[in-house]
């Protein structure tokens, strides 16, 4: 009942949108994914996934303000397998079943003055660049995972080079199920950039209101752009202090250092990239071609990584874009350690939004 009358809210402000200065927006995402296994008698010979959600809201764009709700709806499917021995034969069984959640797409508040900025919203937390680019939040790293996105308040308040931020964090999982939060963090940081330089300082303390610990870490990004058009970056970040332990070890150090270079003609761009990604319990290399042709429409992206436990993935991307309201992505990656369970994994993505 709870969703019903939400969605029944959305759908009044959406219509209300249609004759007013608000933008409606409406879109759809589908994700497929096959997941090639190697034979075995006591796991599924594959994995299908599918994920599909349909959003619709509105956005309002000012001069200082910016406002963006887009509840939406997924409806993803789960594998279960199991293994029953009958009349003397071993069988397995993979079931997939579906299931259908709402959640927020996006949900962003911002107003921006000269001295200071106040924001709420959903969004992805990062720090540091590159095709593997090392995310931060509040002492957690969630390398890897590019699609978790959070919610929190904050307040900017801007001094020259210097940004103070003020910001609050509750459990996302639990508000987009329309339940208490479980947890809740709270945080300061203090950024120095010098963009003319290419380098950017922080140092962010946080507090676990739930979990009662404190965690204090330091961040510093640097690069420079060669007139060859080679791109020389690196970033570190240090746990000083991690849920009230001082960090003494390697384990509380994250670090990437790269170098790209940009090579432009006509409506092709062709950048080859190498970096280097450290983490105690996930540092690898990484070797990436990146293509875009015809101003972005056509894309093709391959890289090679190679872990610290002697592992190594090939993945190509193909994608598709269409003035940024159609997107159509096709990824193949393989594992060329002959040893791992995972022969194969294929996936396509599929966006559109208006």
């Amino acid at each position: 009942m709870k969703y019903l009358r939400l969605i029944l809210l959305f759908l009044i402000l959406f219509s209300i949108s249609l004759y007013g200065d608000i933008s409606p927006r409406f879109g759809i995402k589908s994700d497929f994914s096959y997941v090639d296994l190697k034979d075995s008698d006591f796991s599924p010979s594959y994995i299908f996934n599918n994920n599909t959600q349909f959003y619709a809201g509105f956005e309002y764009i000012s001069f200082s303000f910016y406002a963006s709700v887009k509840p939406a709806l997924k409806i993803y499917t789960t594998n279960n397998f199991d293994i029953k021995f009958q009349n003397g034969s071993l069988i397995k069984r993979n079931e997939t079943s579906v299931k259908v959640s709402f959640f927020f797409e996006d949900v962003y508040f911002s107003y921006q003055a000269n001295n200071f900025g106040i924001y709420f919203g959903k969004r992805i937390f990062h720090f540091g660049e590159g095709f593997n680019r090392q995310y931060i939040f509040v002492g957690n790293s969630v390398i890897n995972d590019d699609f978790n996105a959070l919610y929190n308040a904050e307040i900017n308040i801007y001094q020259n080079n210097i940004t103070h931020t003020v910001g609050f964090m509750p459990d996302t999982e639990s508000i987009d199920k329309l339940e208490a939060p479980q947890y809740y963090l709270g945080w300061y940081s203090l950024k120095y950039s010098t963009p003319s330089l290419g380098i950017l300082g922080i140092a962010e303390y946080s507090y676990d209101v739930h979990g009662k610990s404190n965690d204090l870490t330091l961040g510093l990004e640097t690069s420079y752009i060669f007139t060859t058009s080679i791109k020389l970056y690196g970033n570190i970040v240090y746990d000083i202090l991690f849920k009230n332990s001082l960090g003494k070890s390697s384990n509380n150090i994250k670090s990437l250092v790269g170098v790209n270079y940009t090579w432009v003609y006509d409506h092709i761009i062709i950048v080859p990239a190498l970096e280097y990604f450290y983490e105690d319990s996930d540092s690898f290399f990484s070797l990436a071609l990146h293509s875009s042709f015809f101003d972005s429409l056509l894309s093709l992206t391959s890289s090679f990584i190679y872990s610290s436990d002697n592992k190594a993935n090939l993945i190509l991307i193909t994608g598709i874009n269409i003035n940024d309201q159609f997107t159509l992505d096709f990824t193949y990656n393989t594992p060329l350690d002959t040893s791992d369970e995972i022969k194969n994994i294929f996936e396509i993505s599929l966006e559109y939004n208006y």
